[in-house]
C-alpha cells in the first residue's frame, strides 16, 4: 500500500496527474479494507481534480464522497470537505462553495485549519467584487494566525487587493513587505 501510494505522490510531484490517478486507483483495487483507504482516495480526488478538466469535476465530489465514508482522520474529512468546496467553486456553484467553507468553520475540531478555510473565502468574496469581505476574511488570518503560512498569504491577498482593485500602490507595496 505505501509503495503504491509512494509512486502516486511521486507522479503528482512531477505534475503527471494521470500516471497519478493510476497509481492510486490500482493501489486502491489492490488494497481494498487498507488503513489507508480514506487518504488514497483523497489523493486520487487531488489528483483527478489538477487534471483541471471540468468534464471530470463530478467524478471528484463522487471520489470525496467516498472519502468521507471511509471513515477519515479529522484531517483528511476536512481536505475532502475543503476540496469539495474548491471543485463546487471551479464548476462556478460559488455559493455552494461558500456555504462548504462557512460551515467548516462552525465546526470546532477544524479550528487548527481555520486560517486556510478564510482565505478561501476571501478568494471567492474578492473574486466576486465583494473587497470589504474579502479584505474582513484576510484580516482575520492575520490577526488570528499570526507568523504562519497562511497569515503570510493573507498580507499577499490584501497587498493584491489594494493594488489590483484600488490601485493603492504605497498601500500594497507595504503588505507585500510585510
Amino acid at each position: 500500500v505505501l509503495a503504491g501510494q509512494q509512486l502516486g505522490e511521486l507522479a503528482v510531484d512531477s505534475e503527471d496527474y494521470a500516471a497519478a490517478i493510476q497509481e492510486f486507483e490500482a493501489t486502491l483495487e489492490a488494497f481494498p479494507k487498507s488503513d489507508l483507504e480514506a487518504e488514497l482516495l483523497l489523493q486520487l480526488g487531488e489528483a483527478v481534480f489538477a487534471l483541471e478538466d471540468s468534464a471530470r469535476y463530478g467524478e471528484v465530489l463522487q471520489v470525496l464522497e467516498r472519502v468521507l465514508k471511509a471513515g477519515p482522520s479529522t484531517e483528511i474529512e476536512y481536505r475532502a470537505r475543503l476540496n469539495r468546496g474548491r471543485v463546487l467553486y471551479a464548476q462556478e456553484n460559488i455559493s455552494a462553495a461558500l456555504k462548504t467553507y462557512k460551515r467548516l468553520l462552525g465546526e470546532g475540531r477544524f479550528r487548527f485549519f481555520e486560517g486556510e478555510t478564510r482565505l478561501l473565502i476571501g478568494q471567492s468574496y474578492q473574486d466576486q467584487g465583494q473587497l470589504e469581505e474579502a479584505q474582513n476574511q484576510y484580516e482575520k488570518v492575520r490577526d488570528d494566525f499570526p507568523q504562519s503560512a497562511v497569515s503570510a498569504m493573507a498580507l499577499f491577498r490584501t497587498g493584491e487587493l489594494f493594488l489590483k482593485k484600488y490601485g493603492d500602490a504605497e498601500l500594497a507595496e507595504e503588505y507585500f513587505k510585510e
